[in-house]
């Protein structure tokens, strides 16, 4: 998981960068959409909902890119998650709401600003992953007790 993250935070960070310079306001807008589907998701505890909406932002935001080859890339990380994420969200209490990050990229996008908009995709990354480790982590210990 770690080199997936750190590997995730550094592309995913420059597609995030790179999309700045073909970012229109109408993208702008259809990511505030799609925010706000998260959003939803989130409050209301429908986890479903909120993964979906989570992976269209963060794709909408890569595919700003235009660099196919970084995309899939990307796309190929987070396949090699999907599962350890299948089996976090059944199982876990989820109390991460990356709302402010999200909201700092449409900032950065309305602001054309490259490094708060790869910023902001980087910290998403590494506070959501803090509830997986720590799943992991009370994973391992009760492993240990059994």
């Amino acid at each position: 998981y770690w080199q997936v993250r750190l590997i995730r935070i550094a592309l995913e960070g420059l597609a995030a960068e790179l999309a700045v310079e073909h970012v229109s306001d109408a993208d702008t807008e259809r990511l505030v959409e799609i925010h706000r589907e998260f959003v939803a998701g989130e409050t209301s505890g429908d986890a479903e909902r909120a993964r979906r909406a989570n992976r269209e932002f963060h794709f909408s935001v890569y595919r700003l890119s235009k660099m196919d080859m970084l995309i899939a890339q990307i796309e190929s990380l987070w396949v090699s998650m999907g599962p350890i994420l299948n089996v976090y969200y059944q199982q876990a209490e989820n109390d991460y709401i990356g709302a402010e990050e999200h909201e700092t990229v449409i900032q950065a996008f309305r602001a054309r600003n490259k490094k708060v908009a790869r910023k902001a995709i980087e910290r998403d990354i590494v506070r959501g992953g803090m509830n997986l480790l720590r799943y992991f982590d009370e994973q391992d210990a009760a492993a240990k007790r059994s």
